[in-house]
């Protein structure tokens, strides 16, 4: 009875060991395969996208020959027409530079202070590391108010001139696109 009881025990410590090799082993084959998994899936995502944005447009150039409303329709549902192809009315905020590749998408003014909204096919980072030089080279002075992967809010001050710069990481597929709200304060 001994040995059975001591045999039993020394077989469950053994199953216990395998089962507890075989989720670690487990768990470290999922952790170095989940990359591979994911950059299939990324890829078979930006096809899929791509295909579509293709099937977008070819319908699109079929509405502008059948007819301009429908063509403005055809934009309008569209996902991949984000950013327009030229400046809303308004002017820039001198002398702060614009990114290249930025569209201006909104322009107002309340209580006399401006509030100009850029969009562009541009990577997020690359925008704040623009403007962080551009405005140093201009004598601002950057505080940091809110960052974050997909949204950062920078304080610009040069003496009693402040504004403030608002980056949105608005999409990354297809491809990056950043929200750029300058504000003067």
């Amino acid at each position: 009875m001994k040995k059975v009881i001591l045999l039993g025990v020394i077989g469950g410590i053994v199953v216990v060991i395998i089962t507890i090799w075989a989720l670690i082993a487990g768990a470290g084959f999922l952790w170095k395969q989940f990359p591979e998994w994911t950059k299939g899936g990324e890829t078979i995502v930006r096809e899929a996208i791509k295909k579509a944005e293709d099937a977008f447009t070819a319908i699109k150039e079929r509405a502008k020959e059948i007819s301009p409303e429908m063509t403005e329709k055809v934009k309008e549902i569209s996902p991949f027409d984000r950013i327009p192809e030229k400046d809303v009315a308004g002017e820039d905020i001198k002398p702060v530079p614009r990114y290249p590749g930025m569209i201006r998408v909104s322009y107002a003014i309340t209580d006399q202070k401006r509030t100009v909204v850029y969009k562009g096919k541009v990577k997020f980072m690359a925008a704040i590391d623009f403007y962080h030089k551009e405005m140093a080279t201009l004598g601002f002075k950057k505080k940091v108010i809110i960052a974050s992967l997909e949204n950062e809010v920078y304080e610009y001050r040069r003496g009693r001139h402040g504004l403030e710069f608002n980056f949105k990481k608005v999409a990354t597929i297809p491809s990056e696109i950043t929200e750029l709200t300058i504000k003067e304060m």
